[in-house]
């Protein structure tokens, strides 16, 4: 039986995350899944395309608020208070092609992040009241997503990455590719092929597949850059100029109002629809 492997949430845009057994989950993603964002002074948003020691800092989130952990060290936590970040100073971002309004958190929270980084930098919130569209291209009017590239969810099968490690000269971690929801056993790239997938009491839709850049290429630990996997991926998962792993995705959500919708590891999954439904 398929079954759900792992969850994994990434509070804060390109740090590392977190791994619980179940999470709430709504139309944006995974509750809390990249609400935060760091901007540079224009607004534009910094990932570990430009810098890469972002991988370092470890973000958890609880109902209380969002810790940030520094693994090298050198830094004490940061604690910031949920009320905090949700009354921050209204200022407008832009991620990609998408200018947005995320709230400021604070001056001395943007000290933090200046220190542990050694670059300029703000920390944002997207609120309730901001609502970030999905590309209408592969999505429903009523998808929206936080600070994520483009989509809610992405979904990554281990099976894939297993016939990749078999072809790169050392193996790589799932966390390369920073999915959200990692699917148990099944065939190596099936995943092309689903359009509608179930995981426990949910569907997701699953529009396309999500093309790599070279954040897979930065090791977590380290935050040192190589060629490797991207260079193999390239050599077998290319399509025109994308370079593909795992797939993008929204929810369906129909549980009642105040009922909240909890996803778990150990969920059944199954291909609702697609060229290997079952």
């Amino acid at each position: 039986m398929r079954t759900l492997a792992s969850i994994h949430v990434y509070p804060v845009k390109s740090l590392g995350g977190m791994s619980p057994d179940s999470w709430p989950l709504g139309r944006r993603g995974l509750e809390f899944d990249r609400r935060w964002m760091l901007v540079d002074e224009d607004g534009r948003f910094i990932s570990q395309r430009e810098c890469s020691s972002l991988a370092l800092l470890q973000a958890e989130v609880s109902p209380s608020g969002l810790k940030i952990h520094d693994r090298r060290g050198r830094m004490p936590d940061l604690i910031i208070p949920m009320a905090r970040a949700q009354s921050g100073v209204p200022i407008d971002v832009t991620i990609w092609q998408d200018s947005v309004v995320g709230l400021q958190v604070g001056m001395e929270v943007d000290r933090w992040f200046h220190e542990a980084l050694d670059c300029l930098c703000f920390l944002v919130y997207m609120p309730e009241s901001t609502l970030r569209a999905v590309d209408p291209t592969y999505a429903q009017p009523e998808d929206v997503t936080g600070f994520s590239d483009g989509f809610p969810f992405l979904i990554a099968q281990q099976a894939s990455l297993e016939d990749l490690n078999r072809r790169l000269p050392y193996p790589v971690e799932m966390r390369r590719f920073r999915p959200n929801l990692v699917i148990s056993e099944g065939k190596a790239w099936e995943e092309d092929t689903w359009a509608r997938v179930q995981i426990g009491a949910y569907s997701f839709r699953t529009p396309k597949p999500c093309a790599r850049c070279q954040i897979v290429t930065i090791d977590p630990d380290t935050g040192e850059q190589g060629k490797e996997p991207l260079r193999t991926l390239a050599g077998f998962r290319q399509q025109g100029h994308k370079i593909l792993f795992g797939v993008n995705a929204c929810v369906d959500l129909e549980t009642q109002e105040n009922e909240p919708a909890i996803i778990r590891v150990g969920d059944t999954f199954s291909i609702l629809s697609g060229e290997t439904a079952v």
